[in-house]
């Protein structure tokens, strides 16, 4: 016997594709609605409206509520198929070429009248909503994506010690030691009730922070001897004393509370 064998079977081309589509849907009764915007009537959508496609022609049929209902009451799954000039997608799927066996089983079954099983909801068929969209005269853009929020770690803008970090697993310990040592600066540190008193919060290099009463009186001196009793070798250590909006340093250490603006205040520490 003889075989004749004919060229290779050219591949269809994403144009010819989607208007063998959109022949289907219109001979299995898919009806064609125009966008309302004036710039796209040249290219009319095709959504299928009014038209639920069944898993085979005979079950196609007509139905005459704008948005079909589940026989259980919950509204139809609408997909969206969606065929540019390159291609097509469904939803907001990824761009398909039409050339894979699961890309021509799925139009195939557009085109004859049938939901497509990858279309179909779980279970029942039937609850699903085709609308076909032409956007044949542009090209496919891949979506832009989300930017994720930021999860990691920062740095404070404006910190007074920027090189400084607090280590969470020794913070239990830690916060264990500064309160002992709080505790002892705070016997040493005398506060006169007889005169005005104001409370200070201190925020310390290492993450921490401390807060205390003072006359009005007490000088910027008292602060950081408070700030040593509290924090066992931090004499030994070079830091300087800041106030904060605006950030200033506060070099006179014989200056009052009063005399500094420090009545109510918040101090930061900062590492030389």
């Amino acid at each position: 016997g003889q075989m004749i064998t004919g060229p290779p079977k050219k591949k269809t081309r994403p144009a010819d594709m989607a208007q063998s589509v959109f022949e289907g849907a219109r001979e299995h009764g898919a009806t064609q609605e125009d966008d309302e915007s004036p710039s796209q009537q040249s290219r009319p959508t095709f959504k299928g409206a009014g038209y639920r496609l069944g898993e085979t022609p005979e079950e196609s049929k007509l139905v005459s509520m704008p948005e079909p209902v589940a026989a259980e009451g919950a509204p139809q799954k609408t997909r969206t198929l969606t065929f540019w000039k390159n291609g097509f997608n469904v939803d907001d799927g990824p761009l398909r070429d039409g050339q894979s066996e699961e890309d021509r089983a799925l139009l195939a079954s557009v085109s004859r009248g049938e939901i497509p099983a990858e279309l179909r909801t779980p279970g029942n068929a039937r609850d699903v909503h085709i609308n076909i969209v032409d956007q044949r005269d542009s090209e496919y853009v891949l979506p832009k994506k989300k930017v994720a929020a930021f999860s990691g770690s920062g740095q404070r803008l404006g910190s007074p010690a920027p090189g400084v970090s607090f280590d969470a697993q020794t913070g239990s310990s830690v916060a264990a030691a500064a309160i002992s040592a709080a505790t002892v600066a705070a016997s040493s540190h005398v506060v006169d009730t007889a005169k005005p008193v104001t409370s200070l919060q201190i925020r310390l290099a290492d993450g921490t922070r401390l807060t205390a009463k003072f006359n009005h009186d007490h000088t910027v001196g008292s602060i950081r001897s408070f700030i040593n009793e509290s924090r066992p070798g931090m004499a030994e250590k070079t830091y300087c004393l800041m106030t904060t909006f605006p950030n200033k340093e506060l070099t006179d250490n014989g200056a009052s509370l009063a005399d500094a603006k420090l009545i109510n205040a918040v101090v930061v520490q900062r590492m030389k």
